[in-house]
């Protein structure tokens, strides 16, 4: 499943959070596996401290995600979105080695912890004015592909506060941005999947 964010940076999701199962039967199997990791919903709320679902599928995230992403996308650098949670970072790690590309996840941290893009008033540009990078970031050439990574796509504007701060902090021009998360938990109204997705 695809969405659009406002600053038009598609965004792959590998399944929506639901509260009761749902199973597909084309892919049975994978189905029940995707199932079992809803729980990465209760981590970004800082609910649980660990998932058994998400611990023994998280190594196979990557992959699933990769096989919904256009295989004409090739980043030459990855970043996770900064957060107390390890498991962006950890996405981010394995997207690195599957695609031999740069993890750029470790240059940048929050300002201000407390300040969350699921917040009302806090839009994309607030948020990027809240990230730290403590590099100059002049290893991005222009025309360069970077892929976003976050456990959980809500509103879009974090992975759009990243776009906006890498763009400002290496100053290249034409870059290609793609986003990817493990769950969409979209807030009412709940945005439609863009007719990008299939």
């Amino acid at each position: 499943m695809i969405y659009l964010t406002q600053a038009e940076v598609q965004v792959h999701v590998l399944k929506e959070y639901n509260k009761r199962r749902q199973f597909y039967p084309a892919n049975l199997v994978r189905s029940i596996l995707l199932d079992s990791i809803d729980c990465v919903q209760s981590l970004a709320s800082g609910q649980k401290m660990s998932c058994e679902g998400y611990d023994r599928h998280k190594d196979s995230i990557a992959s699933w995600l990769k096989e919904e992403i256009s295989s004409l996308f090739l980043p030459r650098f990855v970043v996770a979105l900064p957060s107390r949670r390890s498991v962006s970072r950890e996405l981010a790690g394995s997207f690195a080695e599957i695609y031999g590309c740069t993890d750029l996840s470790a240059l940048f941290t929050k300002l201000n912890t407390g300040l969350r893009a699921g917040e009302q008033e806090a839009d994309a540009s607030s948020i990027a004015a809240n990230l730290d990078c403590c590099d100059d970031l002049g290893c991005i050439q222009g025309g360069d592909s970077i892929l976003i990574v976050d456990d959980v796509y809500s509103t879009g504007r974090s992975i759009d506060a990243m776009k906006e701060k890498i763009c400002i902090a290496s100053g290249a021009q034409g870059l290609h941005f793609l986003g990817a998360a493990i769950l969409a938990v979209c807030p009412s109204p709940s945005p439609s999947p863009s007719t990008l997705g299939h």
